[in-house]
């Protein structure tokens, strides 16, 4: 049956890529789990899903049929890589991001917001950076329209991660 025949109503289709990166951190205060306060490490497994809203009558994909070009995605991913692969995640340098401004997971600097090297706080500016990135701050990596970070999901340890998903459009929930 065509394309144009057949209709799913309102729907989005979603690729995904992953990446892992082994890092080390050290949490200040961690009342309920002392050990984290010494530098330890972790294998982190990144999971991001970018998703783009069909539009009526399935004309959705490039001339190459796709929504976008995983080697794309693997480009925006290897950055993340690069940035955090074998670090201590707190002396990591972050780049300024136009929707965060300036963070730090640990060195202290003059107008930078510092935050704990949690998963939480990795995933949250993680989601902001690729966000960035996808809509055009370097253009090499700008996704096309229409197209978004929907999910991240950062696996700390195999049995414990955390999710931060897009509701709706606009910033991350």
């Amino acid at each position: 049956m065509p394309a144009s025949e057949f209709s799913l109503g309102p729907a989005e289709m979603c690729i995904e890529r992953v990446v892992e990166f082994h890092a080390a951190h050290q949490l200040a205060a961690c009342s309920e789990s002392p050990e984290c306060m010494r530098i330890h490490g972790h294998t982190y497994k990144l999971h991001a899903l970018w998703r783009l809203a069909l539009p009526a009558g399935g004309d959705f994909l490039s001339n190459e049929g796709m929504i976008a070009n995983f080697a794309r995605l693997k480009r925006l991913l290897a950055r993340v890589e690069a940035l955090f692969d074998h670090t201590f995640i707190n002396d990591v340098e972050l780049p300024e991001l136009a929707s965060l401004g300036r963070w730090s997971f640990g060195r202290v600097i003059d107008g930078v917001t510092v935050r704990p090297s949690t998963a939480e706080n990795l995933v949250w500016w993680i989601f902001h950076y690729l966000d960035d990135l996808g809509r055009g701050s370097a253009a090499e990596l700008a996704l096309p329209a229409g197209f978004e970070l929907a999910e991240l999901k950062l696996w700390e340890t195999p049995k414990n991660c955390v999710v931060l998903r897009r509701t709706g459009s606009g910033q991350p929930a």
